[in-house]
């Protein structure tokens, strides 16, 4: 709903304008679990809790099956479960490192949310994305662990999975 409104001030030629893209793009909002075929991948966005609207889209081939689930930007909700449901792969964001405790409401996970979430949604491959500089690596990785026994990979510029 609000990207063409936020792209519009982006591209404005003065601060308080909005461009309209109409006559280049057609927008329609997405919809909470709503799936569309998009070339040969179903995509499936559910919402996120951020600051501003976001959405955490589940990815799926067409034809092989394989699933990607990405969490965006998002505090923890069991949205995600449906979203990462035995996904091939789940990157999953953990910007608040091991812990969310102390940490503000609403925007970000921790490694143990990310680790609890890919448990309950049965996922193959945990992949930690979104890590801050400030925050260890490693204990990120160690908290994701603590709750959840499957294949964990610290994300990355430049990775590549195979499916």
């Amino acid at each position: 709903h609000d990207a063409p409104t936020h792209l519009g001030r982006m591209s404005a030629d003065h601060i308080d304008e909005v461009d309209d893209f109409s006559d280049s793009f057609a927008f329609s909002a997405w919809e909470h679990g709503k799936r569309e075929l998009i070339d040969d991948v179903y995509m499936t966005p559910f919402h996120a809790i951020h600051p501003i609207e976001a959405f955490s889209l589940r990815m799926e081939h067409a034809k092989t099956g394989k699933v990607i689930c990405y969490s965006g930007d998002t505090a923890y909700t069991e949205d995600l479960v449906p979203a990462a449901n035995n996904a091939d792969i789940f990157l999953a964001e953990a910007a608040w490192g091991c812990e969310a405790e102390g940490r503000p409401q609403g925007m970000h996970m921790s490694g143990n949310q990310a680790g609890r979430l890919a448990t309950l949604a049965d996922v193959k491959k945990l992949v930690l994305v979104h890590l801050q500089p400030w925050s260890d690596p490693q204990s990120t990785l160690d908290a994701a662990r603590s709750e959840f026994d499957g294949e964990i990979v610290l994300g990355a510029p430049g990775m590549e999975f195979e499916l």
